[in-house]
């Protein structure tokens, strides 16, 4: 059998192979940055929800101590916690705004990445078919050419018999 040839796109092929391996990274990368910034939204959310809730429970106290009867200077301290508490939250759905930005730039990232896995692999295939459609051309010449040889052979083969 003769040394078989090289595939002229070899190279090509490696290159999209490369390619496609380089997605597929980029894609985990992505996809983990997602997790993180849902991670940090969740976070986000929960401090928002115990801040709620620390402005229920003061909120509560307050009337608790107004029907015992407390000083002026008390209740002035409990609202402007209350206060507080109420702007502290503003900023913290603030954050949680910001926060669903960033996830969503993050998904975006994700679907471009995705995209650019499914072209990088449909690149990669049709190279691949290429190379597979040139093995089975070189094997079908490969089997002519063997076949011609035979053929000649038994060509002399049965001249010779002719002639003895």
């Amino acid at each position: 059998m003769p040394k078989p040839e090289k595939y002229n796109l070899q190279r090509l092929l490696e290159v999209r192979e490369r390619a496609r391996e380089a997605a597929v990274k980029f894609l985990a990368q992505c996809r983990y940055e997602l997790t993180l910034a849902e991670a940090e939204l969740a976070a986000r959310k929960k401090t928002v929800e115990d801040c709620r809730r620390a402005q229920q429970r003061a909120q509560t106290e307050m009337l608790e101590k107004t029907k015992v009867g407390f000083k002026t200077k008390e209740m002035i301290i409990h609202r402007q916690h209350l206060i507080d508490l109420r702007e502290k939250e503003a900023e913290l759905l603030k954050a949680v705004e910001q926060q669903k930005s960033v996830v969503a730039r993050a998904e975006e990232e994700v679907e471009k990445a995705l995209l650019a896995l499914n072209e990088a692999t449909k690149e990669m295939q049709v190279i691949e078919k290429h190379r597979e459609n040139w093995r089975r051309g070189k094997r079908i010449e490969f089997v002519r050419k063997e076949q011609k040889t035979n053929d000649e052979i038994g060509a002399i083969l049965h001249e010779r018999q002719k002639h003895e």
